[in-house]
């Protein structure tokens, strides 16, 4: 399983290398389909004739496959950001739910799923917003510390004048 999912990410790697990012990235093995994995992908540089966009995944995937690689491989499957599997993962994903293994999604029951990629305006802005806030709390500390540090040096200056006056 693990030499599965190393293909599929150099496969993951290079399309997007190639190609530009994924909003969805994933292997996904439903408990109907056990030990059979569908990739699930959704970007806005696929074609927007589906068949297209499976047959440039599925070529790449045949760069890093060998034949009994594709007896694991059950489909590819290609979202649009609208449908309501990405629209609910999307939600899980950004409730922090853990859903790597036994959660439904859509009405399917998903066994195991290995996100390589997922990406929404609505997530990445909310991560943008802790990211933003995390480092104002460093700026803010950053400030402290150096008003600590020219207090410090305000006060050493005055003792050691303070010590030159004493002594002459």
């Amino acid at each position: 399983m693990k030499i599965f999912l190393d293909k599929i990410n150099r496969a993951y790697a290079e399309l997007t290398r190639e190609k530009g990012d994924f909003l969805l990235f994933a292997c996904v093995e439903l408990a109907v389909n056990e030990s059979e994995w569908d990739v699930v992908v959704c970007a806005d540089w696929l074609p927007k004739v589906k068949r297209k966009g499976i047959d440039i995944i599925i070529n790449k995937l045949r760069q890093f496959f060998e034949k009994n690689d594709f007896l694991t491989l059950s489909r590819v499957i290609i979202l649009d950001k609208k449908d309501s599997f990405y629209c609910e993962l999307k939600d899980l994903v950004k409730n922090n739910k853990e859903l790597t293994h036994n959660v439904t999604i859509a009405g399917l029951d998903v066994k195991q799923i290995h996100i390589l990629q997922f990406q929404s305006d609505e997530i990445t802005q909310s991560a943008r917003t802790a990211i933003y806030n995390e480092i104002a709390k460093l700026d803010n500390l950053k400030v402290l510390q150096d008003i600590k540090n020219l207090v410090d040096s305000k006060i050493r200056a005055k003792e050691t004048a303070n010590f030159h006056r004493v002594n002459y």
